[in-house]
């Protein structure tokens, strides 16, 4: 992940803004047979708009890569570089799409504006009780990665079973948690600012802001979109959090950390707003499913011990994972503090022009895709995110620091079709969307309790032989290892077809 956070920015929430359910923004092609749509045997899966089969491949050799939807077809003859023609969406579901994306958005912005200054008022608190100022900062660090690991473990343990829910009772009702729970939370941390009071705020607002955010709202572009479309669609949410990326940080810059409380709040009042008035519930009656119970965590078993396709694409996102800006944010917050020696006015405006990645990185994922097709493309992303990472890692300077940010805006689109591909084989699997979200997330909810640990370990290895940017190597090794699981996926998709 080339990208960095603030280094003013809390362990746990630096580049938090770069997660999630996006899905390659192109056309997929012909050439993309691995896997580029979902559906099981025809089925749209859960929520889904009805396809008309006459306008899309048929055979399991098709276009999008899914099953068979009528077993006598025979696959179509189509040029290697053919586009997939698309379904249209209707008016009224691309205006709740719109919706969902606003939804996202404010969420997301209402978590970015708090960043910096939960530090600041964690600091004062630990001033008013006494810490001794030379041990403010590792005082601070440890209650940031407390609160990492408990917002991970939380997750880890609740995400199948709020996946398996939301294909009974819907996404609505867990979209609309995470504005209420902002709202209640926040105006209890500016009344009565303590460890408890922001240590509550931090674990259930970061929580549900994974949940009610980039999950349910992941779940809700599938319910929405027809399979063709998919990838746009999850490209549009990409985008509309790239928007909240930017003017976030620059709007908070300009607050001091009570301000920035208050203007939270008053984003998810609007988001609030939206949800309950405008945002209509996308899962149709007809699309749900029983609910099986509490799903146990260790269920995420499943995206390993289907086909091996799936079981190779699963590594790979696990991998991925494991590049999560939310794990990376100690090893660039003390690199940018450390050794490049940033200000924090800097830092913000370094924030601000990641955030624009997210929409100019979806340009080039397109232009990827349509060029290179979707497996190569995931490919290309590795390599660049290996070249950024190696750089800064021997090379460590701002110049590098600002290269490696431009590469990610490429490389960082690694996750988008492996996301794609692990959805689709799961759902074909037997999987229903809800629960593959709930998987997914729940696989990076444990990457993020492990991740840490390891980028902990290399950072400590690296100081004690100066090389500060030993963190960025252990980047390019593992993203190595994602690339060489990725081809294993490649070779386990064409070995399914040929049987």
């Amino acid at each position: 992940m080339e990208a960095k956070a603030a280094p003013e920015q809390t362990a746990d929430d630096a580049a938090v803004a770069i997660e999630g359910g996006a899905a390659p923004p192109a056309v997929i092609t012909a050439a993309d047979t691995d896997i580029a749509s979902e559906g099981e045997g025809g089925e749209n899966g859960a929520g889904s708009p009805e396809i008309d089969t006459k306008s899309q491949p048929t055979s399991a050799e098709s276009d999008d890569g899914d099953a068979t939807s009528d077993e006598n077809a025979k696959p179509p003859e189509s040029a290697p570089n053919e586009t997939v023609e698309e379904d249209p969406i209707p008016p009224a579901q691309k205006r709740q799409l719109e919706l969902v994306y606003i939804h996202c958005a404010m969420n997301m912005a209402v978590s970015i504006l708090n960043f910096s200054t939960r530090t600041e008022l964690l600091k004062e608190v630990l001033a008013k009780n006494g810490t001794d100022p030379k041990d403010m900062y590792s005082t601070v660090a440890w209650y940031l990665s407390m609160w990492t690991g408990s917002t991970a473990f939380c997750e880890f343990f609740l995400n199948p079973t709020i996946g398996t829910l939301s294909d009974t009772y819907g996404r609505k009702p867990f979209m609309v948690l995470a504005p209420y729970a902002a709202i209640v939370l926040k105006a209890w941390v500016l009344a009565a600012p303590s460890i408890t009071s922001l240590t509550i705020e931090r674990i259930m607002c970061d929580g549900l802001r994974t949940l009610s955010g980039s999950t349910m709202g992941a779940a809700a572009v599938a319910d929405l979109v027809p399979k063709s479309q998919l990838a746009k669609g999850f490209s549009g949410l990409w985008s509309r959090m790239g928007i909240a990326l930017i003017g976030s940080p620059l709007l908070a810059s300009q607050l001091n950390a009570r301000q920035s409380y208050k203007m939270a709040m008053f984003f998810a009042v609007l988001t609030l707003v939206n949800d309950q008035i405008l945002l209509e519930e996308t899962l149709p009656l007809d699309s749900r499913k029983p609910f099986v119970g509490i799903a146990t965590p260790f269920s995420l078993s499943k995206l390993f011990t289907g086909g091996r396709a799936l079981r190779y694409a699963a590594i790979t996102m696990a991998l991925q994972n494991l590049l999560d800006s939310k794990i990376l944010a100690d090893p660039w917050v003390i690199f940018q503090l450390g050794t490049l020696k940033w200000s924090r006015e800097y830092s913000q405006m370094f924030t601000a022009v990641v955030g624009f990645g997210l929409l100019a990185g979806s340009k080039l994922n397109t232009i990827g895709i349509d060029t290179l097709g979707l497996n190569r493309n995931t490919t290309a992303c590795h390599l660049t995110t290996i070249v950024g990472n190696v750089l800064l890692g021997i090379f460590p300077s701002s110049f590098m620091q600002w290269l490696s940010c431009l590469l990610g805006y490429y490389g960082d689109q690694r996750t988008n079709g492996v996301k794609q591909v692990v959805a689709n084989l799961a759902v074909q699997d037997g999987i229903a969307r809800g629960e593959m979200s709930g998987l997914t997330a729940n696989l990076r909810a444990l990457m993020v309790i492990f991740g840490p640990v390891i980028f902990s370990a290399s950072y400590t290895a690296g100081k004690s032989r100066g090389v500060p940017g030993a963190p960025f190597l252990t980047v390019a090794v593992i993203c190595a290892l994602a690339e060489l699981a990725h081809q294993q996926t490649q070779a386990a998709v064409a070995a399914e077809k040929r049987d």
